[in-house]
C-alpha cells in the first residue's frame, strides 16, 4: 500500500508540475524575466510571468484542482520538486503551496528547508520571500530552534547566511525574539562577515529591532555601531530619529576614518 501511495504521489506531482509548466511557458515574457535578471542577479531564471505572484497563485490553485486529491500528501514532495528546479516562478509556486499548510512544520522540516536553500537558492527574491513566508513558522512554534538558525549564520553558504537574518527579521515582527537577533550579529560581527548579500539582511533584520524593541536595539547600537558595516548600520539605523541615528553613524565614521555623516 505504502508504495502504491508513492508511486501516485509520483505521478501527481509529475502532473502538477507539466501543468505549471505549461501555463507559466504561455505566460512568460522573455522581455520581463530580463528586466528582472537586472535586478536579482546574473543567476536569476524565470519564464517572465507578468501578474507576480497572484498569477502564480491562479495557476497553482487550477492545478491542484485538476491533479491533487490529497493536498496533504502530495505537499512537500510537490514543493520539493518545484524548488529544485531554480526557475523563480516554480519557486514561488512552491512556497506558496507550502503556506496552504495549516498545522505547525515538524522541528526537524527546519533542516529540510536549510538543504533546499542551500542547494537551489540563487536570488534574495526566493530566498526572502520562502524566509518570511514559510521559514519563520517553525521557530515561531518551537523556539529552541533558533539554535538551528545560529549555525545557518556561520553556513559557507551565503543564501543560508541570508536566510537567517530575513527568518529573524520576520520573528522579531511577530514573536518575542530581540535576544536571538542580538546574538546572531554578535556572531556575524565575531566572525567578520563581508558579504553584501548577507549584510543587507543583516541590517534589515536590526531594523526590525529597532522598530519591535528600540531600548534593546539602541543599547546594542551604542555598544556595536563603530564596529558594525556601514551598509548593516545604515540600514538598522534609518527610521531612528536623526540626532540618533547620526550620532551611532557618526561613531563609526571617525572609527573607520570615513567621511561623516550629516543627513
Amino acid at each position: 500500500m505504502q508504495i502504491g501511495n508513492a508511486v501516485a504521489t509520483d505521478q501527481v506531482v509529475e502532473d502538477v508540475i507539466k501543468r505549471l509548466r505549461r501555463s507559466f511557458a504561455s505566460l512568460g515574457d522573455s522581455d520581463h524575466a530580463e528586466g528582472a535578471k537586472r535586478y536579482l542577479g546574473e543567476e536569476f531564471r524565470a519564464y517572465g510571468v507578468r501578474g507576480g505572484k497572484r498569477e502564480i497563485t491562479r495557476q497553482l490553485r487550477a492545478a491542484l484542482r485538476q491533479h491533487v486529491p490529497s493536498e496533504d500528501e502530495a505537499r512537500m514532495p510537490l514543493a520539493q520538486a518545484l524548488f529544485a528546479s531554480g526557475i523563480y516562478e516554480e519557486g514561488q509556486a512552491a512556497i506558496l503551496l507550502l503556506q496552504r499548510q495549516k498545522q505547525p512544520f515538524p522541528p526537524e522540516t527546519l533542516r529540510t528547508f536549510e538543504r533546499w536553500i542551500r542547494a537551489h537558492v540563487n536570488n534574495w527574491g526566493i530566498c526572502d520571500s520562502f524566509c518570511i513566508g514559510v521559514v519563520y513558522r517553525i521557530p515561531l512554534a518551537f523556539p529552541d530552534q533558533t539554535r538551528i538558525l545560529r549555525e545557518w549564520a556561520i553556513s559557507p553558504n551565503r543564501w543560508v547566511r541570508r536566510a537567517a537574518c530575513v527568518t529573524l527579521a520576520k520573528l522579531c515582527r511577530v514573536g518575542n525574539f530581540a535576544e536571538d537577533v542580538v546574538d546572531l550579529s554578535e556572531l556575524f560581527l565575531a566572525r567578520n562577515e563581508r558579504d553584501d548579500i548577507v549584510h543587507k539582511a543583516w541590517g534589515w533584520m536590526l531594523k526590525e529591532l529597532a522598530q519591535q524593541r528600540p531600548a534593546v536595539a539602541l543599547r546594542y547600537f551604542s555598544r556595536t555601531a563603530a564596529r558594525l558595516p556601514r551598509l548593516v548600520l545604515a540600514q538598522a539605523t534609518e527610521r531612528l530619529p536623526k540626532s540618533t541615528r547620526l550620532t551611532l553613524r557618526n561613531r563609526r565614521a571617525n572609527r573607520q576614518h570615513e567621511p561623516l555623516y550629516n543627513t
